[in-house]
């Protein structure tokens, strides 16, 4: 899968960006979901939460993402991991682009992440 062409493609879609972003769903299975985010400058993520260990990726750009307990600036390659069910926002200053990765079985086990 080519991640740059499929958000590119996002970034042509016709109708307006809801937020300030636009999304694909690439993979959804039983206890995991994959989505690809393109954000133009100034789009954001008003606060949710998911039910499962969270993976955000920068893929390109930067990209804010706020905790009640801190704010992560995150560049191009970084890799950000939110427990289930930690409230969260992004905010993008910039165009920006962003896989996100649902782990809904998260809770079941917890292990170090490997370096």
């Amino acid at each position: 899968m080519d991640l740059g062409a499929t958000a590119k493609a996002l970034r042509e879609e016709p109708h307006p960006a809801k937020d300030g972003h636009r999304q694909i769903g690439l993979l959804h299975q039983e206890h995991i979901r994959v989505v690809l985010f393109a954000f133009d400058r100034g789009g954001t993520l008003p606060k949710h939460q998911a039910p499962g260990l969270v993976s955000i990726q920068v893929l390109s750009g930067r990209l804010k993402v706020t905790t009640s307990a801190t704010t992560h600036e995150l560049g191009t390659g970084h890799l950000l991991v939110l427990e289930p069910d930690m409230p969260h926002d992004v905010e993008a200053p910039e165009a920006s682009d962003m896989l996100l990765t649902v782990h809904l079985d998260g809770g079941a086990q917890r292990g170090a992440l490997m370096g």
